[in-house]
């Protein structure tokens, strides 16, 4: 199982000139929006999300690039929705992975963090 979850990017080339961090934001944006069709409205996110930043105008001005989503609000969007950790981050991971992300909010905690970990490791070695 732990080979299908070896697909993280590496960030330090692009062939569309586009800079590491634009990439990012580019990733973030899509797989929000990703999200929101999964789950149905930006109004369900935010709920799910019950956060006092995430909320649904903050969610739309992300979908609609009129400002990034933060390295923080990505990690705790990835965190209150079950994702494994810096899949926001990465292109069409939300929409292409969605059965492996079912498979994993349905893990225990110690499951995650085993996830969690073994995706800090991969990104540490790229």
């Amino acid at each position: 199982m732990l080979k299908q979850w070896n697909v993280f990017a590496h960030y330090n080339s692009s062939s569309d000139g586009a800079t590491d961090m634009e990439n990012v934001n580019i990733n973030r944006r899509e797989n929000l929006h990703s999200v929101v069709k999964i789950l149905g409205s930006q109004t369900e996110v935010a709920k799910k999300l019950n956060h006092e930043v995430l909320t649904q105008p903050i969610l739309s001005s992300i979908i609609r690039a009129k400002r990034p989503m933060h390295d923080h609000e990505a990690r705790t969007f990835e965190r209150q929705i079950g994702i494994p950790a810096y899949w926001m981050d990465e292109k069409f991971l939300i929409k292409n992975g969605w059965s492996l992300i079912r498979e994993y909010q349905r893990l225990d905690d110690n499951g995650k963090n085993l996830i969690n970990r073994f995706s800090d490791f991969l990104r540490t070695k790229s």
